[in-house]
């Protein structure tokens, strides 16, 4: 499976969630091919708000703590978790 990974001395981490901006030009459909491409497959359907598209990977009861990393520019973050 695809997704954002950091590496910390002793813990593994992995994405959670990714989020699409709308503001930005995101779409469901968009989002959903871009996810697709990037061989990310959602646990659930897409959760909107008002500015955003956030797509659930993984349960987020499996981790410890949690991250979110911005993509410049793209309108793109990764909620990267810590198992």
């Amino acid at each position: 499976m695809g997704g954002f990974c950091v590496s910390v001395i002793g813990m593994s981490s992995q994405t959670q969630s990714v989020l699409f901006d709308l503001r930005d030009g995101w779409t469901a459909p968009t989002a959903e091919a871009w996810l697709a491409a990037h061989d990310m497959y959602p646990m659930k359907r897409v959760h909107k708000t008002k500015n955003k598209l956030r797509y659930r990977l993984r349960d987020p009861h499996q981790f410890e703590r949690f991250r979110t990393v911005d993509i410049d520019d793209v309108g793109i973050q990764f909620v990267v978790g810590w198992l």
